[in-house]
């Protein structure tokens, strides 16, 4: 398996996980999730990833602030 193949892998556990908790985490009336993301050095598939789930997230209709905290090291 390839990078890219994983990494779309990874997206669609992560994004069917998501689906599944959304709606309970919303129901409880909580308006504030994190989710982080890391790797070694912080500035390439954290980033990426983080960038993707944020895009999924809006077409979700939610609003997701996304923050890079190591992308400048």
């Amino acid at each position: 398996m390839d990078s890219f193949e994983l990494t779309e892998q990874f997206m669609d556990r992560m994004t069917a996980l998501l689906d599944f908790l959304l709606p309970a985490f919303v129901n409880e009336g909580r308006s504030v999730l994190t989710v982080a993301f890391g790797c070694t050095g912080g500035r390439h598939r954290s980033v990426a990833i983080a960038e993707r789930t944020a895009a999924w997230l809006r077409e979700q209709g939610m609003t997701p602030q996304v923050r890079h905290r190591d992308v400048a090291k």
